[in-house]
């Protein structure tokens, strides 16, 4: 398998766009649509197609919208130019003239730049990687930003991608004009980003390495085709301001891995996301810490889950949840569980099923932040020191096994029936 390193060696251009007013009859629409937004207007009589175009670009310099404001607009007689004020950044235009036709609408200068994933320039041997081949992105390669479903459009699987002192970023956050991303110092022209946000890969064997060596890069946003998917993430930056993560992956379900030692992961966290792992694993035995945590979203698919020593939240249900000694905590927001919890706190937040064995005075299992009634299935037990906080007495009527180390040091409320078995 032959390897390929991201290196972005292509120059930025700025993106170029140009309307031309081809018709110009009364009540017809000239009009640019981007991220659903258009600007536009509707001609009177006695307009030429230099009036027209020149009313058309008042219009769009008037505009508040971000889209439009990244780039510089000017005119030319019956021609309408857009460039964009920072090279190696693309826009994606559409017509929205009466018809389709009654303006046309061109592309004449592309962007490119160093961030493109899917130019030759940019990777080693300046050609782009074929089917099979290892990525490499290490200290020296720049943010993967754009063109990030080419490799999915083409079906061209990387057998496997290594991120060992990656800083940058691959993907796009959900909204442009924030952080490093910003169009300008006091633009306050940000908008939802509409542009392709994650890196989509094709079905398949691969296995991704995320975050070896000392640095780790600050986001990684994966689309995950097929079930052959394996992710490690060995480090990760902490999540921008205002984000649950870093490290964002969707698609289809049943991969087989992901492993989280540190950092923080999303899995199909946004609305009307899927996505889902075979098996997840989070901290590894033996080295407790609280920078290791992953959050399933609604739409996530989450078999079993083992939680040596992090962090885990959950609004999907879980088959089998595993606390390790050193686990620190799970939050159940929504869906049901089934947990067995050697340590760590499950806070249960869900008016779903709960089935649990509590084992050992590091396990708690809290009730108490959800004061809905919730259903217990049989057989749960509270054992040697483990406790149990329901002051609310919000649990159902299935019995729970405690024995004469748990129930003293649990809070149950009142009305509390205890059965000698």
């Amino acid at each position: 398998m032959p390897n390929k390193r991201f290196i972005g060696n292509v120059a930025p251009v700025a993106d170029v766009w140009t309307y031309t007013v081809v018709t110009v009859t009364a009540a017809t629409v000239h009009g640019i649509t981007c991220n659903g937004k258009t600007i536009s207007i509707t001609l009177g009589s006695g307009e030429t197609t230099s009036t027209a175009a020149s009313k058309l670009l008042a219009a769009i310099q008037a505009t508040l919208a971000g889209e439009f404001q990244e780039y510089v607009w000017t005119v030319d007689a019956a021609v309408i130019t857009g460039t964009a004020k920072t090279a190696g950044i693309p826009g994606t235009f559409t017509n929205a003239s009466t018809g389709g036709t009654a303006g046309a609408l061109n592309n004449p200068t592309p962007a490119a730049g160093p961030n493109f994933a899917n130019l030759t320039g940019n990777w080693s041997g300046a050609a782009l990687p074929v089917d099979g081949d290892n990525w490499y992105l290490d200290a020296s390669s720049p943010d993967m930003l754009f063109g990030l479903e080419y490799f999915f459009d083409n079906t061209i699987r990387p057998a496997a991608i290594y991120m060992d002192d990656y800083g940058g970023s691959i993907g796009l956050p959900p909204v442009r004009g924030s952080n490093a991303f910003a169009i300008g110092p006091s633009s306050g022209v940000s908008y939802p980003e509409y542009r392709p946000r994650y890196l989509k890969l094709p079905t398949g064997s691969i296995v991704i390495h995320y975050g070896r060596g000392r640095t780790v890069p600050t986001r990684g946003q994966f689309h995950l085709a097929g079930t052959g998917t394996s992710i490690y993430v060995h480090g990760a930056k902490q999540p921008a301001n205002g984000e649950p993560a870093s490290v964002y992956i969707q698609g289809s379900t049943g991969h087989p891995m992901l492993s989280v030692t540190q950092g923080w992961v999303a899995v199909a966290e946004e609305f009307g996301q899927t996505g889902g792992f075979t098996e997840v694993r989070i901290g590894d035995e033996g080295n407790a810490s609280e920078d290791a945590k992953v959050i399933f979203g609604e739409g996530a698919t989450v078999p079993l889950v083992t939680n040596l020593s992090g962090r885990s939240e959950s609004a999907a249900s879980i088959n089998s949840l595993y606390m390790g000694l050193n686990a620190i905590e799970h939050v159940q927001t929504y869906g049901d569980l089934t947990a067995v919890v050697y340590g760590g706190t499950v806070i249960h937040n869900s008016d779903g099923t709960i089935v649990f064995d509590l084992d050992g005075d590091r396990s708690v299992l809290d009730f108490s932040k959800d004061p809905r009634t919730r259903d217990v299935g049989s057989g749960c037990s509270v054992l040697n020191g483990a406790r149990m906080l329901d002051p609310g007495n919000t649990r159902g009527t299935s019995e729970i096994e405690f024995d004469d180390t748990s129930l003293p040091i649990s809070k149950l409320g009142p009305s509390v029936i205890v059965k000698k078995a």
